[in-house]
């Protein structure tokens, strides 16, 4: 009941004061995402062998979705007898383990306040909250910005004729925030392949892309050393 409670059937947040803190997406941003040449659809698909999204979003609906919006997922659920043999039990306790995907201005301390509230104001104050590890507060610099742009420019001519697609914000965890209050550099820059099978036991860089991104990150300095 209480994991039931935190989303509706629309994968809505329904945590009060959630969304209030999730900005919408400004028409920068979802230019951006129109002119995104990659498909989702198609990554997924190749990637996952998933044919069908969470309600069937497709196209620019998928990557707002995946790009822009915050999410919570249920990682595991833990409970019962799990041992060898046959035990006629109710189980006393339960455990599950949540992963929010936050966007500026929710951040990990607000995410996780805004929980608490959200379970003790519907009769779930028995619930213990345990935050796992020190996770990721969000971080995003505009795309408009002078940097990005000269990152985008330099990114263009590296990789040309393959297309490069300029993206307001990415999937992923990183200490990004750590740096965005000083200064324009929250910026990620995938050079690799697409199937480099990140994170995995076979994870792999073509040396081609390795010859690619050296020259990008030259190519990068010299353009700043010249402004």
């Amino acid at each position: 009941m209480a994991l039931a409670s935190l989303k509706d059937v629309n994968e809505n947040i329904l945590i009060e004061g959630f969304n209030d803190l999730v900005k919408e997406p400004s028409a920068e941003d979802m230019a951006a995402l129109k002119n995104a040449q990659r498909s989702l659809e198609k990554f997924f698909a190749d990637q996952y062998g998933v044919t069908r999204t969470i309600l069937n979003r497709r196209g620019l609906a998928l990557k707002k979705a995946v790009y822009l919006e915050p999410s919570i997922s249920v990682c595991g659920i833990e409970s019962g007898c799990r041992g060898p043999g046959s035990k006629t039990i109710t189980p006393a306790r339960a455990k599950a383990k949540l992963d929010f995907r936050l966007v500026p201005d929710l951040t990990e301390e607000k995410a996780e306040a805004l929980l608490r509230a959200r379970l003790e104001r519907n009769g779930f104050s028995d619930i213990q909250v345990t935050r796992v590890g020190r996770g990721y507060d969000p971080a995003k610099t505009p795309i408009g910005d002078p940097f990005i742009q000269l990152v985008h420019r330099a990114a263009i001519e590296i990789a040309s004729p393959a297309p490069v697609d300029l993206i307001p914000m990415a999937w992923g965890s990183g200490p990004d925030y750590l740096f965005t209050p000083h200064a324009p550099c929250c910026i990620m820059v995938n050079d690799s392949d697409l199937e480099t099978n990140v994170h995995a036991p076979d994870e792999n860089w073509i040396l081609t892309s390795m010859c690619n991104s050296m020259a990008f990150v030259a190519l990068v300095a010299e353009r700043m050393a010249a402004t």
